[in-house]
């Protein structure tokens, strides 16, 4: 499944699930989470970038402390 597929199939979702600003949200917002959550649960971060695809370290730019993406989703009414 291409990028463009995912953020296609996660929008319809959220417009399905009434969110308003389903827009607003791509394929990234389900990398992030994901990769926070992994982080939250004690998951090893050689672990983490295998599962994300990252060749580097580069997930640490999608790893977000969970209070902000509790912050962000109030932002948005979710």
């Amino acid at each position: 499944m291409s990028t463009n597929e995912i953020t296609w199939a996660l929008r319809r979702a959220l417009v399905l699930a009434g969110v308003s600003r389903a827009h607003s949200f791509a394929s990234s917002s389900l990398r992030r989470g994901g990769l926070t959550t992994a982080t939250d649960a004690g998951i090893p971060e050689d672990i983490r970038t295998l599962q994300s695809g990252h060749a580097s370290h580069a997930n640490r730019s999608y790893e977000t402390p969970t209070h902000q993406l509790y912050q962000f989703s109030r932002a948005f009414a979710l």
